[in-house]
């Protein structure tokens, strides 16, 4: 489907612009005056590039396999139900009692036939047990199940420290209880927790006018009305707004809640197709010319009504066009932000501030506090005679149970935090580091492969897994490498788009988003997805980013900051880093869906400067014939691509280690693995190999000594189940920790001793390929001896696949050296004394004894 955006309205026709500057920034082929009313107080913005309404479609042997699969479970569904009714096997289904068998159903028999034959199959895979705050990461309860998943029992055991990729905490602010929350308490011990009443009675408190007040200058409209639930924000407000004789032109994939509130009104309902606006005008204009059914009757109304953000697709509402066809055709305009307000706009105001528009482009706001504000309850916003007529005659304001006041209190909390009134972290920088995670990620995934939908700024990134059998394994998969995501399938969505879906937090570091996107690469079956994505692209031509390297395919790795070698990010760099509109928006390719990345000059591997992740001296070539690739060293091409290392060699030395590439690559990580051992690599050709790369080792040491931070004394509780940022004070700066005390992230070298471990992350100010890793015993002091390392910080005598700092930048060089000469520089701990700690001269003497050759 050719994309629609960056069109404009003239004469009811949509014509596409050909230069960037024809788009709303020019009126000369605009009429009515359009695009000037469309421009009304708006700021330029960077989403001036169009957005695709397209997505690529699976190939044509995928969806015969996926609906082959559904008919095939069907048919072993009719046998099991067969041999159920003839006693063979047990049934722990619903069934009519004896005294009502000659009852009409309370339900299709298709229905129970789905739930108790198909979806019982991976019912295992919801309705999980979650025991923590759902920040980046959280707890869960494990259950098991002894009747094929028609009940559970909890076994008692936590699984800790789960990835959370489901939430919709978009600005990171479901936490636990903290400093910030004391006014949440406050309103609690004050007003209890429930109201125990209706709006219309006595269930108006002034805590409700005061975030109505808030809410209302946060989204620059006059008034705005809270509710206390989301769902029904749609469901009961939407009847009020139209009726018999009005038109509701609703997007094909908008929410229950909004299908619900549409059906309820008694209003004629006429889907368009998603995102679609040649759609949504070619019913525009048909509804006008034809009026009302059987009496031709001019509509009392027509209500176009969309979302910010689709929660299924990750698409973003084509909002510019769809206010200029409503201003066209004197329309209303609906829009529900549930997931957009917060998670989008350089001020996190939805899909209005993303696009620049005034506010009175939009006549109904409707928005939840479920996702972002980390609190319940929804919204309506808009003129203030728009709100008083609610106010007067909602449903949801007549009958339903007011906002209780703690959640309201936590709202006011939430939109203070976001507006940065607090003095702390604002939403504008809450909604930045959202922007670079979504980049990020979404590169990742494209890189490796996979069929994504969703638009470049959303925090929805579906993933699309098309096989029913492999969404059950997939989610079980992630599971076992403790992430959590969503995972979506029919009737949620078509037979053919089963999917998981990955919601994004601001909270989310570089680091987690490298552990999701390298434990979906290597999940199970993940090839086909990737084999299928190939299809789509016939040329190799494109490089890759190198984001692989070889010591991040061990199950314990670090996780670099690569993505920065597309997109340049600091804590201080200012907004127009990523909110500018990248040069040549006007010439995308077909399908493309992301932005073009920034040029980023090139570094010098051994001159100590730049970004980490850039220091490359290996390359890998996958494809055939002239449908090439190149990747990292660590890189392994698929099944039907040949593969060649081209690298640098040290004359003489480099033969010794070429066999073992591929077995390092498939094995490190396991428990047995020691590539000394394995490989038998003699000392002299590792001593050779050194003395060749000397230089580089020289000026990569050098900076290792620079930018690794010095081990607490003591182990900070603070980072047990999240990170946290650390002064450093032989720095002078703050560095990023999480906890490492997970046996994969234990370094060998450690564990007889270590109860608890830490491993910094980025620095917040620099990037690194090395990281620190400091355990500590059952006092929670320091430990500081070990076999290899006379500190926890220094660099090991041993290579092995345990160890998260590596010198070795050639991933193929096996042995063990000594390091002692690149760490004479380095004093014990970088200078960070503690009172455990050995003496300098026993350091040295612990170190002497610990060298190997």
């Amino acid at each position: 489907m050719a994309s629609l955006r960056g069109s404009v309205v003239t004469n009811g026709t949509l014509h596409n612009p050909k230069t960037q500057h024809s788009k709303w920034q020019s009126t000369d082929c605009v009429k009515n005056g359009i695009a000037k009313e469309a421009q009304q107080n708006r700021k330029p913005r960077f989403f001036d590039k169009p957005i695709f309404d397209s997505y690529p479609e699976p190939p044509l042997y995928v969806l015969v396999f996926t609906y082959m699969a559904y008919v095939i479970g069907t048919l072993f569904g009719y046998l099991r139900d067969f041999m159920r009714s003839l006693g063979i096997e047990k049934c722990n289904a619903a069934v009519e009692r004896e005294e009502q068998k000659d009852f009409v159903p309370l339900y299709q028999d298709f229905e129970n036939f789905y739930k108790r034959n198909l979806y019982m199959r991976v019912r295992d895979l919801w309705n999980q047990t979650v025991c923590s705050a759902p920040g980046p990461y959280f707890d869960m309860m494990e259950k098991v199940s002894d009747d094929r998943n028609w009940t559970f029992r909890h076994t008692g055991r936590v699984i800790k420290n789960v990835v959370n990729m489901g939430s919709y905490n978009y600005l990171g602010l479901a936490v636990k209880y903290d400093e910030s929350m004391k006014s949440v308490k406050d309103t609690l011990e004050k007003y209890g927790v429930g109201v125990a009443s209706t709006r219309h009675e006595m269930g108006t408190l002034d805590k409700h006018k005061e975030l109505e007040d808030l809410m209302a200058k946060f989204l620059n409209v006059e008034a705005v009305m809270t509710f206390g639930m989301g769902f029904a924000t749609n469901s009961m407000n939407i009847p009020i707004l139209v009726g018999k004789g009005c038109l509701i032109l609703s997007d094909e994939f908008n929410h229950t809640s909004i299908i619900l509130g549409a059906r309820l009104s008694g209003a004629t309902i006429r889907p368009f197709k998603h995102n679609n606006v040649q759609s949504l005008e070619k019913l525009l204009r048909e509804s006008i010319i034809n009026g009302q059914p059987r009496t031709g009757r001019a509509w009392k109304k027509i209500l176009i009504v969309v979302e910010g953000i689709y929660s299924m697709e990750g698409s973003i509402v084509n909002l510019p066009q769809i206010v200029a066809l409503k201003k066209k055709y004197k329309a209303y305009l609906y829009i529900d932000e549930a997931h957009s307000i917060g998670a989008t706009g350089s001020n996190c105001q939805g899909v209005r501030d993303l696009f620049g528009l005034a506010p009175e482009d939009v006549d109904v706001y409707m928005g939840t506090f479920t996702k972002s504000f980390a609190a319940s309850g929804g919204y309506i916003a808009g003129k203030k005679e728009l709100v008083d007529y609610v106010r007067i005659h909602s449903h949801s304001a007549a009958y339903g149970t007011s906002m209780s006041p703690v959640v309201a209190a936590q709202i006011i909390r939430s939109l203070r935090l976001i507006t940065g009134e607090d003095g702390n972290l604002g939403g504008r920088q809450r909604i930045q580091q959202l922007t670079k995670n979504i980049k990020y990620f979404r590169q990742r995934l494209t890189e490796m492969g996979f069929i994504i939908y969703g638009d470049d700024y959303s925090p929805i990134i579906p993933v699309l897994l098309y096989m029913p059998a492999k969404i059950s394994v997939f989610g079980r998969y992630l599971l076992k490498k403790k992430i959590g995501v969503v995972l979506v399938g029919f009737p949620a969505t078509s037979l053919a788009e089963g999917r998981a879906r990955f919601c994004l937090s601001s909270a989310h570091t570089r680091e987690t988003l490298d552990e999701v996107t390298i434990e979906v690469v290597d999940g199970p079956d993940s090839e086909a997805e990737k084999d299928q994505q190939a299809e789509n692209k016939p040329s190799w031509s494109v490089p890759a980013p190198d984001w692989r390297a070889w010591w991040q395919r061990s199950l314990s790795l670090t996780r670099t900051n690569s993505g920065d070698q597309d997109y340049k990010y600091d804590s201080t760099s200012d907004d127009s880093n990523f909110l500018s509109v990248p040069r040549g928006w006007d010439h995308p390719a077909p399908g493309h869906r992301t932005f073009e990345t920034k040029e980023q000059p090139e570094y010098d591997s051994t001159d100590g400067e730049g970004d980490w992740s850039l220091w490359s001296v290996c390359s890998v070539t996958c494809g055939n014939g002239n449908q090439k690739r190149t990747r990292s060293c660590g890189y392994a091409c698929i099944a039907t691509e040949s593969r060649t290392c081209d690298r640098p060699n040290c004359p003489g030395i480099e033969d010794t280690f070429r066999t073992a590439a591929t077995e390092v690559s498939l094995l490190a990580g396991s428990e047995e693995f020691n590539a000394t051992k394995l490989f038998e690599v003699d000392m002299d050709s590792c001593e050779r190999w050194m003395s060749c790369k000397s230089e580089f080792l020289k000026k990569y040491m050098h900076k290792v000594i620079n930018d690794l931070p010095s081990c607490p004394c003591s182990y900070p509780t603070e980072v047990a189940y999240s990170t946290a940022d650390i002064f450093d004070r032989i720095k002078r700066k703050d560095f990023r920790w999480k906890d490492a005390s997970g046996p994969k992230e234990k370094l060998e070298i450690y564990k007889p001793t270590a109860r608890y471990c830490i491993r910094s992350m980025l620095s917040l100010e620099s990037t690194t390929l090395a990281a620190q890793h400091c355990c500590y015993g059952d006092n929670m002091q320091l430990i500081t001896r070990g076999k290899g390392a006379g500190t926890p910080n220094l660099i090991s005598t041993e290579f092995s696949a345990e160890l998260h700092y590596k010198v070795d930048v050639l991933p193929w060089i096996i042995c063990k050296g000594d390091w002692s000469r690149y760490n004479e520089a380095r004093p014990p701990n970088n200078g960070q004394k503690c009172t455990e700690s050995p003496s300098d001269e026993d350091y040295i003497k612990q170190f002497q004894e610990a060298r190997e050759y």
